[in-house]
């Protein structure tokens, strides 16, 4: 028999416990040492011999223990070496491995005190002889501690292995491994962190339980586990993982699981960047790298990734993306910044019920430059069921892009057919607030981008142009700075179905038609005639009336709101709509119809536009007011914003004078398209567009509208009558009909449209016709045009219209430096 203290062939072992034992001993099995702090360890701990420290069952640091060689690896383990119970190493505050040799650690759980002394338990110097082992390992709190305020690893150099290390149940000041941008390699395999909250992020905010900074080295995390891992701070970057990957580093996370992580940007994974870096998510035989209900507090559920120039970023086989979200920002799944890299999603990649309380509820796609090596390409992905949420907490615009948004700041030059390559996506059942239910493209040159390839191969993925609702993918030809500039009026106009690009001719509705029948309302609303105001408004409980409590109490409420108007409805008190988060809508109902809901208006009745409104396919019945005037719709407010799409107006008796307009604008923004107004007897302007304004009418018909203004009146009248003042204001007439407007009296001073522009004001009329309209001068147009304003008629045609006095047609008076441009201009039968 040999005793273990008299012959060793494996070289200097040593033995620690916690009964019978002292630092004074020798450290033998029979004669063992209490702590790692003992005299005997701190002056053999880097001879040449192998060294090998035994926990028998439990021991502590209490300083710092420097391990400097590099011939063989100090070694600290369970006992005995074939069992796989884990032994206690107590980390006090101030004791610390400090590494630049070579060390092991072989079933061992670290329990941290909270850290006052040393930032990581064990310190990896800038070294390249540095190797740090982990194997099958433990990290947790000392029994009793609120948090700790140290790092398992921090890592300045050399080389990290990890194999099967379980951290949980912490609550950190710091990540649990941290890297420096100096090491030489990182490898992570099998671990486990669950529950795990960092309270505090480093001066840059980044957060995540795992920090890494790569510059020129590698990086693999394999077959691991991320579980509730928060990082709590405001600002926070990465709940679970961040990552700096300066130029050439190369990183490959292979069959990962992030599950119930959250930060404020990243729940899972944030990826900050300079150049030259490649990050690839993967997966090996039947695994899947998951993500499932992650979320970030403001952008990136999953992933936010900065992708600079020559970047790469690439998802590849069954990455999935389940419930994650964004809760006041946007990209659910995934938020990425593309300046000048290169995004790339291959093989079963899915993103399944994602949502973002912004805009790309699975992904949220941002382009700073399109240069050569800029590009986006889905080869293969489904999403489905994701939505785009409207937020009122969300500066800007949300609900926009259900599974996709993509914005472009600088110009797209599509020769290049592979900077933006959609053809694998696949859609199924999302949802967006506003427009584009799965995909929503904000890029300059819209039109080139989709006549790319065949029939809208890079746009368009698995939708049909047969079968396919056109409001799938969405779109505006303009970029992304215009879009956050815009109102929701100044952009209806640029709203396109992408189908409509490479399918001019395809059946199916026109842009906005019938997107409301997607969006997901909050506040849903329904009357009719046979109604009753004591109802709740709901669907099988109509209210009569749009004063009904049900409405006004909620009318201005920052939720989504639509009342659909069965069939028809009246308005008898003024209505003030002062939230503009998003446009409180009125329209048809079924929404897939194009029958006109009817809302007369009563002498009492108006609305007052503070904030956003919709009205589709409504017919306004003008009821005549004989006391005082009380205008139908009045904006007075900078944050006025009125859309009217596919309505009608019309006057309930023509027998009496309307004696009100129907819209005044002093400030605010309106959008008109598709509106017919007839049969109208009035005494003032139908419409009175003045003071800081935006607006714009186009494919609308003023017809047989008479104006009765009293013979003698000094200030001119029109049907419209439009004076602006400010350089800032607006005024788009585009391909809009007059005919058969004429005032009562021929001698009274009324046109069809009356302009007075002043402060270089500059507008443009675009393809409108005037016929058989009369005035006093300028039976169809008069125009004073002072202080170098200028007004632009382009192919305008004015056909058998006639004036009392000057100008048949147009008259024009120009004053200081003003200027009348005519293009494509004709005047028949005057």
């Amino acid at each position: 028999y040999v005793s273990q203290d008299t012959f060793n062939v494996n070289g200097v072992e040593y033995y620690v416990q916690s009964a019978n034992s002292g630092d004074s001993n020798s450290c033998s099995f029979s004669a063992p040492c209490l702590t790692l702090g003992t005299i005997t360890f701190q002056n053999n701990v880097n001879t040449a011999e192998t060294f090998i420290v035994y926990i028998v069952d439990r021991t502590s640091i209490n300083q710092q223990l420097y391990i400097t060689q590099t011939s063989s690896p100090r070694t600290f383990r369970n006992y005995p070496d074939s069992s796989e119970t884990y032994r206690d190493i107590r980390a006090a505050n101030s004791g610390q491995f400090y590494v630049a040799g070579q060390v092991l650690f072989n079933y061992i759980n670290f329990v941290v005190e909270r850290g006052t002394a040393q930032v990581s338990v064990i310190q990896v110097q800038s070294s390249s002889s540095a190797v740090v082992d982990i194997t099958n390992c433990k990290v947790s709190m000392t029994i009793g501690a609120d948090l700790i305020s140290r790092s398992l690893v921090l890592q300045y150099g050399g080389y990290l292995n990890i194999d099967n290390l379980n951290a949980s149940y912490i609550v950190t000041t710091q990540a649990i491994i941290q890297c420096s941008s100096t090491v030489i390699s990182i490898n992570i395999t099998n671990s486990h962190f669950e529950d795990i909250t960092r309270t505090q992020s480093d001066s840059q905010n980044e957060g995540g339980i795992v920090s890494v900074s790569l510059s020129g080295s590698g990086y693999y995390l394999t077959g691991s586990q991320f579980i509730q891992c928060k990082s709590t701070e405001v600002n926070s970057k990465g709940g679970a993982l961040y990552l700096s990957l300066q130029k050439y580093a190369h990183v490959n996370l292979k069959n990962l699981e992030f599950d119930q992580c959250e930060a404020y940007r990243g729940g899972g994974i944030y990826v900050d960047s300079q150049s030259d870096y490649q990050l690839t998510l993967s997966t090996t035989d039947s695994n899947q790298f998951l993500f499932t209900e992650c979320i970030a507090n403001l952008q990136g559920g999953g992933i936010y990734a900065n992708i600079q120039y020559n970047c790469k970023l690439t998802l590849s086989g069954n990455c999935l993306f389940t419930s994650c979200s964004a809760n006041n920002g946007n990209g659910g799944g995934i938020y990425s910044y593309n300046d000048g890299g290169n995004v790339i999603i291959n093989s079963q990649c899915k993103f399944y019920q994602c949502i973002s309380y912004g805009n790309g509820g699975g992904i949220y796609h941002r382009i700073a430059f399109f240069q050569s090596v800029c590009k986006f390409t889905i080869n293969d992905a489904i999403f489905q069921e994701c939505e785009a949420k409207y937020s009122s907490s969300v500066p800007g615009k949300s609900g926009y892009g259900g599974g996709i948004f993509i914005g472009a700041y600088s110009n797209f030059a599509p020769s290049a057919g592979d900077i933006l390559d959609l053809h694998g996506m696949k859609i199924d059942g999302n949802k967006a607030d506003n427009y584009g239910q799965s995909l929503y493209v904000i890029l300059n040159n819209l039109e080139s981008w989709c006549m790319l390839g065949t029939k809208g191969y890079y746009v368009k993925g698995n939708y049909s142009d047969a079968t396919s609702n056109e409001n799938e993918l969405m779109g505006v030809p303009f970029n992304q700075s215009t879009f956050d500039f815009f109102t929701e009026s100044q952009m209806q106009s640029g709203y396109k179905n992408l189908e409509s690009y490479w399918n001019p001719d395809g059946s199916g509705t026109e842009p906005g038609d019938d997107e409301d029948s997607d969006i997901v309302y909050v506040n849903k609303f329904y009357v009719q005639a046979s109604g009753d105001n004591s109802n709740q408004c709901t669907s099988s409980s109509q209210c009569k009336t749009l004063e009904t409590q049900a409405i006004t109490i909620k009318i201005n409420n920052a939720e989504t709101f639509i009342v659909y108007i069965v069939d028809e409805t009246s308005l008898s008190q003024q209505i003030t709509i002062s939230e503009y988060s998003s446009p409180r809508t009125f329209r048809n109902y079924p929404t897939t119809s194009t029958t006109f809901g009817t809302i007369q208006i009563t002498p009492a009745g108006s609305f007052n536009i503070s904030g956003s409104a919709r009205f589709r396919y409504i017919n306004f019945i003008i009821e005549s007011n004989s006391n005082t005037y009380s205008d139908a719709f009045l904006e007075q407010s900078s944050h006025s914003d009125l859309t009217i799409l596919n309505c009608k107006v019309s006057q309930s008796s023509t027998n009496a004078l309307m004696h009100r307009s129907f819209l005044v604008i002093n400030y605010g923004t309106a959008y008109i398209n598709k509106l017919t107004i007839k049969d109208i007897q009035t005494d003032t302007e139908v419409f009175m567009l003045q003071g800081s304004s935006v607006v714009t009418i186009e494919n609308s018909t003023f017809e047989k509208i008479t104006m009765k203004t009293a013979q003698g009146f000094s200030d001119y009248h029109g049907i419209i009558y439009a004076r602006f003042s400010q350089p800032t204001s607006s005024f788009n007439l585009i391909d809009t009909l007059f005919l058969y407007c004429n005032p009562y009296y021929i001698d009274s001073l009324t046109s069809g449209l009356y302009i007075n522009l002043e402060s270089a004001v500059q507008l443009v009329i675009d393809e409108v016709t005037f016929t058989d309209c009369k005035g006093y001068s300028g039976g169809g147009l008069y125009a004073n045009l002072l202080s170098d304003s200028s007004l632009t008629l382009s192919d305008c045609n004015f056909s058998r219209c006639s004036s009392y006095e000057n100008g048949g047609g147009v008259y024009a008076l120009l004053n200081s430096n003003s200027q009348l441009t005519l293009s494509g201009f004709s005047i028949h039968n005057q």
